[in-house]
């Protein structure tokens, strides 16, 4: 509220229910932050609630008896980190009777724990849950996914939120051997990246005979760095990593891993 004659104008904000009924006076300014709001009226509580400027001499009410609700209090959280499906990779077959199943460990922002579940679809559709580890090894994994094609992808949770890794397909084959198909590998490779051409997500896969330090970087055809997938510690193995070009222009792009002792660049071909 404004006077003509410039005198100071003071607020007060009246609010009740049949509880409470309490004043806050003295406010120059037209806005009054109620910190802890919920402490001092409780919570989920109705009131109502009206303005009183005054000069001194003449008090003027708001027009309005407004009502508001101290209702509950909301909890941000924000979604754990995204998983990397590791095996199998993308179009493996799957030839033995027990399959280790690995992905990249997720953080939670809020440091809330972690809980994992692979989802099978395919000839039959199958979903295990409460994981805590980055790995599940599927023993007798015929029982449950008979001989077939099928996608499998990695859901992380907190409890309130979660996120899923890349779909990676894979085969079950007929049993060839009994060795287990995710022993580590006994060179560097890097494999063409499929589907190639892609619109506008396509994987790549590597493989690691040791742990080391990866970079795997995306440049467009000048030369200019676009895009960093990787950039950090892995361990052994067979690894799988997604590409979504959905920012980027139709063209030729190139993509290379790097490593302290292994380094390799191919060509992949975005087309819209």
């Amino acid at each position: 509220s404004t006077e003509e004659n410039e005198d100071t104008v003071k607020n007060k904000i009246r609010y009740f229910n049949q509880n409470k009924d309490t004043t806050i006076s003295g406010i120059i300014d037209t806005i009054y932050q109620f910190n802890n709001i919920r402490e001092k009226l409780g919570k989920e509580q109705k009131y109502e609630w009206f303005i009183t400027a005054s000069d001194g001499e003449i008090a003027i009410n708001s027009l309005e008896i407004n009502m508001f609700n101290t209702g509950k209090t909301t909890v941000i959280n924000n979604p754990p980190t995204k998983p990397e499906l590791i095996n199998p990779m993308q179009e493996d077959t799957i030839k033995t009777e027990n399959y280790t199943f690995k992905w990249t460990k997720s953080t939670d922002p809020e440091n809330d724990p972690i809980k994992y579940k692979i989802i099978f679809t395919g000839t039959k559709d199958t979903t295990i849950n409460n994981i805590t580890d980055t790995l599940y090894q599927f023993n007798n994994i015929r029982t449950k996914l008979p001989q077939g094609n099928y996608t499998a992808q990695i859901e992380a949770s907190d409890g309130k939120d979660s996120t899923k890794s890349q779909i990676n397909n894979f085969n079950i084959g007929t049993i060839t051997g009994i060795e287990n198909e995710t022993e580590k590998p006994q060179k560097f490779s890097m494999s063409q990246n499929y589907p190639n051409p892609f619109n506008p997500t396509t994987t790549i896969n590597f493989s690691l005979p040791e742990r080391a330090n990866v970079t795997l970087t995306i440049y467009n055809q000048l030369g200019e760095k676009i895009a960093v997938l990787i950039n950090g510690e892995r361990e052994s193995g067979n690894h799988s990593v997604e590409w979504n070009a959905g920012n980027m222009p139709s063209g030729i792009y190139f993509y290379q891993l790097q490593t302290e002792k292994y380094r390799a660049v191919k060509k992949l071909l975005l087309m819209k």
